[in-house]
């Protein structure tokens, strides 16, 4: 799915190119893809669960998608869910 980015009208990013970017990618950056960046066995698990599906909005309400749930290293650091 494209998304028109914000930041630069007319422009338009694959939602999961966005994700890649910021992810994997990132990682890249900093020489550490062999042990961060995706999920995979033997890596760090450290990922958020959002409260929205991305893919279903539109790129403007983005800013009011909250974390329900962050963790660090496989480790829960953040839950909105339990307390749910």
């Amino acid at each position: 799915m494209l998304r028109e980015l914000p930041e630069h009208p007319g422009d338009v990013a694959a939602l999961d190119e966005a994700v890649r970017t910021y992810t994997w990618a990132g990682a890249w950056q900093d020489r550490a893809e062999d042990y961060k960046g995706s999920l995979e066995i033997g890596k760090v698990a450290d990922f958020v669960v959002l409260d929205e599906n991305l893919a279903s909005l539109p790129t403007d309400k983005f800013a009011n998608v909250k974390t329900a749930m962050t963790l660090l290293d496989g480790k829960t650091v953040h839950d909105q869910l339990s307390s749910a």
